[in-house]
């Protein structure tokens, strides 16, 4: 079995190189969760899905009410993990660390877009003097 001179005793390179194409499949997989958390946003800063207007199913709204606040930390946290992996084990699969980061970069954009939704949204309740976290009554 071959080893590089900065693995730890008994991990092979395969084995490295594994772990870090898990990190990068996990990267992979948050940016969907990322794009769902784009899309609650969106959703959750819209009056007409709170009134039900748009015939949007209940726990859809209950889903969004209690999954983006979870959600977006959950996530960021995975992010940093798995790109903490990646970074770790880049030796093994030097283009490994290139995907990975572009992977991590697309999903701090999109982490960022949410945020910046559910702000842009909370400081426009404040000019209009509505609580920060106002959100119509269903």
């Amino acid at each position: 079995m071959v080893t590089d001179s900065t693995s730890v005793p008994g991990k092979s390179l395969p084995a490295r190189a594994s772990r870090a194409l898990a990190a990068v499949l996990l990267l992979a997989g948050n940016t969907g969760v990322a794009l769902l958390l784009l899309g609650a946003a969106l959703l959750r800063e819209t009056p007409e899905f709170w009134r039900n207007e748009g015939g949007y199913p209940e726990f859809l709204r209950e889903a969004v009410r209690w999954g983006f606040p979870c959600g977006l930390p959950l996530d960021g946290i995975l992010v940093a993990g798995a790109l903490g992996v990646v970074i770790r084990h880049r030796r093994a699969w030097p283009g490994i660390l290139r995907g990975g980061f572009i992977l991590a970069l697309a999903q701090g954009f999109l982490l960022t877009a949410a945020v910046g939704v559910a702000v842009s949204n909370n400081l426009e309740n404040l000019r209009e003097g509505r609580p920060w976290h106002w959100k119509p009554d269903p």
